[in-house]
């Protein structure tokens, strides 16, 4: 009993020991991811506080949450910028063509005559457009009248067609008759 009790307090002591390791690799893990977040958050100007009780993975993620997000912030900037550049070089263009040349208030002739050309243009393309669809509505015109033609031959095929079914139907019976009276003799 006393061999058994003096057994126990050594494994107890060697168990407080190997306690006080574990604790100490623990606190120096915590103490390096301590000091990295300290020194990665010192030369940025982050605040550290935040990251404080994280370690160090917990800490890099969150950064690189905060920096995927600012960069998805900064990428929508951009498209925005570049959206309203494209619209005001447009109106640019558009004034620069509606301006009239000279300093005198009067549109010119220039001006005038290319506005006219622009004009003629336009309509030369609508015209042509027009004259697509109009080709493309008589095809669709064309195409629903054949089906509606094939549709009627159909639908009068069909009010013919139990007759005929039951006609052929009859005279299979008639065959089978004369095949069992065959069959009999």
């Amino acid at each position: 009993s006393q061999s058994a009790m003096k057994k126990n307090r050594e494994s107890i002591l060697q168990l407080r020991q190997d306690n006080k390791r574990l604790y100490r690799k623990v606190a120096e893990a915590k103490a390096g991811d301590e000091h990295i977040i300290r020194v990665a958050f010192q030369t940025k100007g982050l605040k550290q506080d935040a990251f404080h009780n994280m370690s160090g993975k917990a800490a890099l993620t969150a950064v690189d949450q905060k920096v995927l997000s600012k960069t998805k912030r900064l990428n929508a900037s951009k498209h925005t910028t570049r959206t309203y550049q494209q619209r005001l070089d447009e109106l640019k263009r558009e004034y620069e063509r509606i301006k009239p040349e000279g300093g005198s208030g009067a549109v010119s002739s220039s001006a005038w005559e290319r506005k006219k050309e622009e004009d003629a243009m336009n309509l030369h393309a609508l015209e042509n457009r027009l004259e697509k669809t109009q080709f493309k509505s008589k095809e669709a015109e064309n195409i629903t009248s054949y089906y509606q033609k094939l549709k009627t031959q159909l639908q009068d095929e069909s009010l013919t067609f139990q007759g005929q079914l039951d006609s052929l139907e009859a005279e299979i019976l008639k065959y089978r008759e004369e095949l069992h009276s065959l069959q009999v003799m």
